[in-house]
C-alpha cells in the first residue's frame, strides 16, 4: 500500500511538472525585470518600462497580462491598499475574491490580489502581483486580467509566469 501511494506521489508529480513546462515559453527581459511568458502569447513592449502580453483571443478580449514598473515610497501593502481603495471609482460592482502574501522561484516577495468588476460593458476579473523593485524606489505591479465568463481558468497560467519573475 505504501509503496503504491508513493508510486501515485511520483506520478502526479511528473505529471504537474510537465504540464507546467507546457504552460511557459520564452524568456522576457527587461532592465527591470525577466519572466517567462505563457506560451503562444504575444508580447508587446509599449515604451517607458512597460510590458502587454496578449493571449488567444477567444471572446470579448484576449486575456492579457501587464507589466508596470511605478514609482512609489511607500510598502507593497499600502500601494495595494491605495490600489484597492480606489478601484470601486473604475470598476461597478467591484469584489476582491482575495488577497495573499506571493513569493516568486528567485524569492521575491509581494502580494497577490485577486479581484472582479465590470468596466464599461466588459467585466473582468483580475488578478495583481505587486512586488518592491530592487532599488527599493517603486513597485513592479504584474496584472493578468481575464473576461469573468472565463473564470479561474488562467489563474495556474498566471502564477505559473509570474513565479518566473526576476528582479534585475
Amino acid at each position: 500500500m505504501k509503496k503504491s501511494f508513493i508510486v501515485c506521489f511520483v506520478l502526479i508529480a511528473l505529471f504537474i511538472q510537465n504540464i507546467s513546462g507546457q504552460e511557459l515559453g520564452d524568456l522576457y527581459t527587461t532592465r527591470f525585470f525577466s519572466i517567462s511568458v505563457p506560451r503562444g502569447w504575444q508580447s508587446i513592449d509599449i515604451g517607458m518600462d512597460f510590458l502587454q502580453i496578449n493571449g488567444p483571443s477567444g471572446g470579448a478580449f484576449p486575456p492579457n497580462m501587464n507589466f508596470y514598473n511605478v514609482d512609489y515610497s511607500g510598502s507593497v501593502s499600502d500601494y495595494v491598499n491605495v490600489i484597492m481603495d480606489s478601484a470601486p471609482k473604475n470598476f461597478s460592482n467591484f469584489r476582491i475574491l482575495n488577497r495573499s502574501a506571493f513569493s516568486t522561484t528567485a524569492g521575491v516577495t509581494g502580494e497577490k490580489v485577486t479581484y472582479q468588476g465590470t468596466m464599461g460593458t466588459r467585466s473582468i476579473r483580475q488578478i495583481m502581483y505587486v512586488f518592491p523593485n530592487r532599488r527599493g524606489t517603486g513597485i513592479i505591479e504584474i496584472t493578468g486580467a481575464v473576461p469573468i465568463s472565463e473564470g479561474e481558468r488562467l489563474d495556474a497560467t498566471f502564477d505559473a509566469s509570474v513565479r518566473t519573475f526576476i528582479l534585475r
